[in-house]
């Protein structure tokens, strides 16, 4: 159940109606973020799953809609599955990153694909640095994805490297112009996009766990 929560929560501030003035509507995102560049991510913290990857579809954290919190007081929320929203065709600024992980990484294209599909759906369209977000996603998210179908790199790998483009993008990230949509993608693919990896410890997807562990 904290994992569902804390989801809907990332999902919810990556749409429109939390991009308002206030602060607080960026906390889950941001730190969401900062903690995969910190190299505490869920997934290269506890390790990358030994197994093929879900597909999305088959994965109920996925078919969590966000929800805008409306009576969150007085009645509670009610939390819902359906199919995940998509658009047809990605904005300008969200082909080009769709365009260099085909180029550059083809074997993890077609889940980035969908899952910048899905987001888009939830944050509309995403005009946010091209350069900054390809780099840090191709070193964690889509090293990730590589490494549970190749075992081409170990948890404690990702995490050191992680925390590497951590240090060398993060001023980027507080961009006036795109910093905001570059935390919210971050957000989604570190939080929402397959996270039945972000929250194996849940035991939501009972797969072996291999790689470095930080603690031990």
């Amino acid at each position: 159940m904290y994992a569902v929560c804390a989801i809907a929560l990332v999902k919810y501030g990556c749409m429109p109606e939390a991009h308002g003035l206030l602060w607080n509507s960026w906390l889950m995102t941001t730190t969401m973020v900062w903690l995969g560049l910190a190299g505490r991510h869920g997934l290269w913290f506890e390790g990358v799953a030994d197994a093929p990857l879900t597909a999305a579809d088959d994965c109920l954290l996925c078919r969590i809609p966000p929800d805008n919190c409306a009576g969150l007081v007085s009645t509670g929320i009610t939390l819902t599955l359906e199919p995940p929203p998509a658009v047809e065709s990605l904005s300008p600024h969200a082909s080009q990153l769709s365009k260099r992980c085909r180029g550059e990484v083809p074997g993890a294209w077609p889940l980035f694909h969908e899952e910048l599909s899905r987001f888009e759906a939830l944050h509309g369209e995403w005009s946010g640095d091209i350069d900054t977000s390809w780099d840090i996603l191709r070193r964690t998210y889509v090293a990730a994805i590589t490494a549970t179908r190749a075992d081409s790199a170990t948890a404690r790998d990702i995490q050191i490297d992680s925390s590497i483009v951590g240090s060398q993008r993060f001023h980027m990230l507080c961009h006036p112009e795109t910093g905001r949509d570059d935390t919210a993608l971050l957000a989604y693919m570190f939080g929402c996009a397959h996270p039945h990896l972000l929250w194996n410890c849940t035991g939501y997807q009972p797969t072996v766990v291999v790689g470095d562990w930080l603690d031990g």
